[in-house]
């Protein structure tokens, strides 16, 4: 037995033990991590073969094949009679079903399970906490009992499609579904510990979903769609330009024409088998514009899964994500049937990263000189380094870019002439544990708006 699985039946036995469920706010502080932070598992929404075309499931076996070599896989599907077919199937394609698990849950509503399953944040302790802001709250909250965790509702329509961070500097999310952006920034805040931004939605692209067409893929590193028609590419210009203003590295990835197609046959019988946002109406007639995009892929473990449609783009996109991912493999996998209905591998899929180790406490910062000295108390054993974040910026945390400046290994780091530069400078010390996966930060000095005056 793995120990990923390990943990993870570990984590089931104590279900009744401790199964919390409250919908309140958490009193605490929380750290989303970032998809390219590393993963105990993947949720994979498959539902039942034929569902989507046989082409989709070869798609989704793909999926499993390359993702259970790194981590543990979750395929949900709905009645437990979905498992055997499904079971046949990849086997029959000579895939290992090791470290490959069912989830049978009715509380499944599509095989879109990116936007209404669970996202997971760290406590400052490190351990898990689910958190939920879809259509449905049901499926989270199945997840959450499953496996012993508290869960907590976001109040916003935040469909987990149109969420990306990158672990921490910023939420960021298309302006699709935005009305009131300070009530929706506040709440993030009050949640997820960092400030949000939003982006310009690509054109006309029906659920208005930020991973259509960006994706984090590694700290300060985004990769965005391009496309020849300016029509389309206008929003995305704007939106590049304000990613690179906040100091990301962006790639741009040529993206195949928008082209219009008639619907597939079972969505125009039931439409609810389209991508689209909770509420929204299906399209008049029986067409409707597919967006075909590289940036829906699922990154799992030092892997990219890549959706390609036999598009002459198709290498030139996977070379620009070997670019922005130099230790990683990119792995093309054929998802023409799917993007039919509106989305892609990400689409389908529901990120479980590695449980967190604690933050450390009681950082404080006094000044020597030019000097400023930190220091804090270390968290229990496990953790092999601390990194220090650095922001200087009079202004404050959303409008600075911060830097990664030291990897420490003890529990103190001076900064030399640390004041030079600025006359507002703010710290962050995170924990790092041998699976490089990073604690929730630190108290940030200075109060709300992230920074201390070194003047004063």
């Amino acid at each position: 037995m793995t120990d990923r699985r390990f943990r993870m039946l570990s984590a089931t036995l104590f279900l009744f033990i401790f199964v919390s469920l409250s919908t309140a706010q958490p009193p605490y502080e929380l750290r989303p991590p970032a998809e390219f932070e590393p993963h105990e598992a993947m949720l994979i929404g498959w539902g039942y073969l034929g569902s989507y075309g046989s082409r989709a499931d070869t798609m989704w076996a793909r999926a499993v094949e390359e993702i259970r070599e790194v981590a543990d896989v979750y395929i949900v599907v709905p009645y437990s009679a979905n498992q055997t077919p499904i079971t046949n199937f990849l086997t029959n394609l000579g895939i290992s079903m090791d470290n490959v698990n069912f989830m049978v849950t009715t509380t499944m509503v599509s095989v879109w399970v990116r936007d209404y399953g669970p996202s997971f944040a760290y406590k400052e302790n490190g351990v898990r906490v689910v958190l939920e802001g879809g259509y449905s709250d049901n499926f989270p909250h199945h997840v959450a009992g499953l496996w012993g965790l508290e869960h907590y509702h976001v109040p916003l329509n935040l469909q987990g499609g149109n969420y990306m961070t990158d672990g921490g500097r910023y939420v960021t999310i298309s302006e699709a579904p935005v009305s009131q952006e300070q009530f929706w920034d506040s709440t993030v805040r009050s949640y997820y510990d960092l400030p949000l931004h939003t982006l310009p939605k690509l054109q006309d692209e029906p659920c208005g979903h930020v991973d259509m067409y960006a994706r984090f893929v590694a700290p300060g590193v985004v990769v965005m769609s391009e496309y020849a028609d300016p029509y389309y590419n206008n929003n995305l210009d704007t939106a590049a330009l304000e990613l690179e203003n906040r100091g990301y590295t962006v790639y741009l990835v040529p993206t195949p024409p928008v082209y219009n197609s008639r619907l597939p046959e079972d969505a125009l019988a039931d439409p609810s088998k389209l991508h689209l946002p909770p509420g929204s109406k299906a399209p008049p007639g029986d067409r409707w514009d597919v967006f075909q995009t590289y940036t829906n892929g699922i990154q799992c473990n030092g892997k990219y899964l890549m959706p390609v449609y036999n598009h002459e783009f198709d290498d030139d996109a996977e070379a620009i994500f070997q670019m922005a991912l130099p230790d990683h493999e990119i792995v093309p996998i054929l998802a023409t049937q799917i993007i039919l209905y509106g989305g892609a591998l990400h689409c389908t899929s529901s990120d479980i990263a590695m449980p967190a180790p604690a933050r450390p406490g009681n950082v404080a910062l006094s000044m020597s000189g030019s000097d400023v000295v930190l220091s804090w108390t270390g968290p229990p054993i496990g953790v092999t380094s601390y990194r220090v974040y650095k922001r200087i910026n009079p202004l404050g945390f959303e409008l600075d870019i911060d830097e990664y400046v030291a990897e420490v290994a003890g529990t103190n780091w001076t900064d030399e002439n640390g004041l030079t530069g600025g006359d507002a400078v703010s710290y962050q010390i995170v924990s790092v544990n041998s699976n490089a996966v990073l604690s929730a930060f630190s108290e940030k000095i200075g109060g709300l708006d992230y920074t201390v005056d070194l003047n004063q």
